[in-house]
């Protein structure tokens, strides 16, 4: 009868067990979902979405538990089963709290945040789209620098800007000087 109900007793405890170790691996696959949402979306901020606050909350306290619960399944308070389920989950959750570690530790608000501007339908070649207007620094011929010939005033391949200074002027004055 002693014998019945310690494997009663060892079946319940098992049991508790592995239903325990079903919560957390439960909230290590939230967590892992949402670090890695995929699909362009951002990963929520570690730092300051509550529902990723209070799952670390929950697998933070798990850890010291879980090196608790390996140590006692060793030591054969539990049955082979479990103890191979307890190590899983333990391995599981340590390399979990590393990658939540490593987010927290790269986290930028650039990395948590969509843009708000839409998204075009269609993308558009800025470059070499006809338009009416030009962008900044596109010169009349389309060019992105604005130039003229060897022996204009300008030195060729810079913007109008740049090619307007004390030195360029010494210089094309020299250069163009007859011989």
């Amino acid at each position: 009868m002693t014998s019945t109900m310690v494997t009663a007793s060892q079946d319940m405890i098992d049991s508790k067990i592995m239903s325990d170790l079903n919560t957390v691996c439960e909230k290590m696959d939230i967590i892992e979902g949402l670090l890695r949402p995929g699909g362009g979306n951002p990963v929520p901020s570690v730092r300051k979405d509550a529902t990723v606050m209070s799952l670390i909350g929950f697998l933070e306290a798990c850890s010291p538990r879980m090196v608790q619960l390996v140590e006692a399944a060793a030591q054969g308070f539990v049955s082979e089963p479990v103890l191979m389920k307890c190590l899983e989950v333990n391995d599981r959750l340590t390399k979990v709290m590393t990658d939540i570690d490593t987010v927290a530790l790269t986290e930028t608000p650039a990395t948590t945040t969509v843009a708000a501007a839409p998204q075009p339908d269609v993308v558009e070649d800025l470059l070499f789209a006809e338009s009416t207007t030009s962008a900044p620094g596109v010169g009349k011929s389309g060019d992105f620098f604005d130039t003229e010939p060897l022996g204009g005033a300008r030195t060729p391949g810079l913007p109008a800007s740049m090619s307007d200074d004390a030195f360029d002027s010494f210089f094309n004055e020299r250069a163009n000087a007859p011989s």
